[in-house]
């Protein structure tokens, strides 16, 4: 409850600041929790800005956050994180993208799709005459 408290509250206190260097828009419910595009979602926000509010969303929400954390420390444009935090961050981010994976496979239209993709793959020859 603490991160999530913090985070309001930062995001509070920036809403319609004036930034004069570049701005990046940030959902401030994320999309992934039910927040939509309207304007009232959106907050104006520097880079290093975004970073903590998607720092604070991942202490506060953990898994759920993990991976779009993930993604943002590993873009050019940020810096990176601490070693024990990195860590921590990946070992979430591919849990829940594990759990992502395996409720998708486990409709029927997806099976199905690989089914199908695997039998237009061509194997080389070799891999027969290895056998």
């Amino acid at each position: 409850m603490h991160y999530i408290n913090r985070y309001h509250s930062f995001i509070n206190a920036l809403k319609g600041q004036d930034i004069a260097s570049s701005i990046e828009m940030h959902h401030i419910v994320p999309k992934s929790l039910g927040g939509t595009d309207d304007k009232s979602n959106l907050v104006a926000l520097t880079p290093r800005q975004h970073y903590l509010a998607h720092w604070m969303l991942w202490k506060a929400y953990g898994k759920e956050m993990a991976h779009a954390f993930f993604f943002m420390n590993n873009s050019v444009k940020y810096k990176k994180i601490g070693s024990k935090a990195y860590e921590s961050l990946r070992l979430e981010a591919l849990s829940q993208m594990s759990k992502k994976r395996t409720e998708y496979m486990a409709k029927p239209e997806a099976r199905e799709n690989l089914r199908k993709h695997r039998a237009n793959q061509v194997i080389p020859r070799e891999a027969y005459e290895r056998q």
